[in-house]
Formats: C-alpha cells, sequence, structure tokens
C-alpha cells in the first residue's frame, strides 16, 4: 500500500469547493459544475471518480483502524507512519520504539498493519509463481527437457525424481520405488525441485 497524505489526493481535483463559496458566488450554474463531462474530457471525469472511491475507501479503513487499536499508541503510530508522510524515525519515536527498537517495530507492528489494510482495501497480494503453477497450466517443456539432459548425463536418479514430481507421486511411493533412504531421496527432490525453479525462471 503506498503511504499518501491529503496532498496527494488534491491533484486531483481542478479546483477546491467550499461551503462559504457557494454563499457568495454569482449564482451561475456554470460556476458549479462538476468538471469531466464536457465531451473530450469524460475519462478524466472517471479518473475522477476512481479518485473519490479510493480516498472514501481509504478513509473508512484507517477510521476502522484507528477504532480498532485507539488504545495502543505503537499501534496508531504505525497507523501515522503509513498513511501520512512522517517519517520511520519520527513515527517510532512517537511509538516509543525508536533506536534498535525500531526494527521490531517495523516488522511486527507495521508489516502486519500494512496487510491489514490491504485486506481491508481489497487489495490483491500478489504471491510468486512457482514451477508447478506453470506445469499445471500445460508448459511442461521446461521438465521434460530437464529429464532429457539429465538421462542424457546418465542421472538416472534425477531422471526419475523429476519424473515423479511430474506424477505427483507421493515421497514414501518413490523412496519405494528407487530402493533409497529417505534422506538420499529428500536431496534428489530438493535439488529437483531447484532446478526446475531456474528451469522455468522463478526466482521465488
Amino acid at each position: 500500500m503506498y503511504r499518501s497524505g491529503s496532498s496527494h489526493y488534491k491533484k486531483f481535483y481542478r479546483r477546491e469547493m467550499y461551503l462559504e463559496d457557494l454563499a457568495t458566488r454569482s449564482g451561475d450554474p456554470d460556476e458549479f459544475i462538476i468538471d469531466g463531462y464536457e465531451g473530450r474530457f469524460y475519462t478524466g471525469h472517471s479518473e475522477y471518480s476512481r479518485h473519490v472511491d479510493l480516498r472514501i475507501d481509504l478513509e473508512r479503513a484507517i477510521q476502522h483502524i484507528a477504532e480498532k487499536y485507539m488504545h495502543s499508541l505503537t499501534h496508531l503510530a504505525a497507523l501515522c507512519y503509513i498513511t501520512t508522510c512522517v517519517g520511520p524515525d519520527d513515527a517510532a519515536a512517537i511509538a516509543g520504539r525508536s533506536g534498535t527498537k525500531k526494527s521490531w517495530w517495523l516488522t511486527r507492528i507495521v508489516k502486519p498493519m500494512r496487510e491489514e489494510l490491504a485486506d481491508l482495501l481489497g487489495i490483491f497480494r500478489r504471491q510468486p509463481v512457482q514451477w508447478q503453477d506453470k506445469f499445471l497450466a500445460g508448459n511442461e517443456i521446461p521438465l521434460w527437457r530437464l529429464v532429457d539432459q539429465y538421462e542424457a548425463k546418465d542421472n538416472k536418479r534425477m531422471a526419475a525424481t523429476l519424473k515423479s514430481l511430474a506424477s505427483h507421486e507421493s515421497y514414501k511411493t518413490l523412496c519405494q520405488r528407487l530402493d533409497l533412504p529417505k534422506s538420499t531421496v529428500h536431496m534428489l527432490r530438493r535439488n529437483a525441485h531447484i532446478a526446475l525453479k531456474e528451469a522455468y525462471g522463478c526466482t521465488a
């Protein structure tokens, strides 16, 4: 979630309107038109509305978190840090977690609160794609290419392990089929996963 303050949203408004202005202006309807309906500016109005909706969602989420942690200064300071321009050093000092305690505060308080806010806002947190996801999606070539490479090197154990992973064979069944101790099969499977991650371009 991005840290933002009120200034972050003001740039999306072409003009701010106050109640006092309504009382003192001439009353010309054009004075109070919401910008964005003028032909080519329709897309601009759509953006305007989207940002207004986002601001409303943010305010509701912030209010919910603030009420939930109203008796915890460490959490309120974290909320202040996440949603305003207050820096980490100042926010940690407010929380009473400055100096060597700041790292703990950022990890144990700030990070979970960011995730909680993300959940409230319905923000999808991207999960790393695993090689299994790509294989199940139909991309089998990297796996079978690895099998061919290990068979060409006469590394029958690794080739068998890769085939086992492709067929979703259990750990126990593979041990029995290869007639190898669990520690050896564990190492083979670990090395196979590492090789497959690299073959599929998965860094996680």
